[in-house]
């Protein structure tokens, strides 16, 4: 929590037909979920448009749960949603978020995802931590504790939706997690492409990835959102600066 800011709760946020209200803990929560009650967004309405009950979703850099919680609502009590997150503080405000909204499906785990599992230098931002590696330019205020996500789940688990949000670890998050993708959920993959030091190398090896099991695509620019099919041309991604891919099984 920010130093001399008091939490409160914002009541009565809405997506499409979800209601749900959000623990705001500090500034940067403020800005984004107290804007206004109204928090619907391309994305969030693919995501509901997919998740079913009894899914099985994974939740991947969950900040302070507003996903999550919109996860549980949508898979319901048959289904379980399963969150990181590598900062403790944004854990813990995730928990409390699902518990406020009676969401018991809810599994948090306080650790970030990647390749391999380690202890990494992380730059925060705004309450957002960012695993360095991509960008060593920045200045590390710590380590955080990186697992595989194929590692951290039971193997008799089925994924039905992944949604992946790393702030740049995107490469290393779908790397550690290929037996899940083996499963062919859907996967919701938010890219943080200026943060790429070879953006078309990142983006080229992410794409490869997909395409070996077997993703189509949409690609959302936060304008519009176009079918790119199974073969995108990686440059047509490079000249984004941020971008969200919808990947369906085929």
């Amino acid at each position: 929590m920010t130093e001399g800011f008091v939490p409160y709760i914002a009541r009565d946020r809405r997506i499409g037909p979800y209601r749900f209200d959000m623990l705001i803990t500090d500034p940067v929560a403020k800005d984004w979920y107290d804007s206004s009650p109204d928090q619907w967004m391309r994305e969030r309405q693919w995501c509901i448009d997919t998740i079913r009950p009894g899914f099985t979703v994974l939740d991947c850099g969950a900040h302070h749960g507003l996903m999550t919680t919109l996860f549980a609502l949508a898979t319901g009590p048959t289904g379980v949603v399963h969150a990181w997150d590598p900062s403790p503080a944004n854990a813990e405000v995730i928990a409390r978020n699902a518990a406020l909204n009676g969401c018991a499906n809810v599994v948090v785990h306080a650790c970030g995802v990647g390749d391999a599992p380690a202890e990494l230098p992380f730059f925060e931002n705004r309450g957002n931590v960012m695993v360095l590696g991509e960008r060593a330019d920045l200045a590390a205020a710590g380590k955080v504790r990186i697992v595989r996500l194929d590692d951290d789940i039971d193997p008799g688990l089925k994924v039905d939706f992944l949604k992946m949000d790393v702030e740049g670890h995107d490469l290393p998050a779908l790397r550690g997690a290929t037996r899940i993708l083996g499963m062919r959920p859907y996967l919701m993959l938010e890219l943080h492409l200026f943060l790429y030091e070879d953006r078309l190398a990142t983006v080229t090896a992410i794409l490869e990835l997909l395409a070996r099991f077997g993703y189509s695509m949409w690609l959302d620019d936060f304008q519009t959102a176009v079918d790119i099919g199974a073969s995108p041309d990686p440059a047509r991604l490079t000249s984004l600066e941020h971008a969200q891919l919808y990947c369906v099984p085929v």
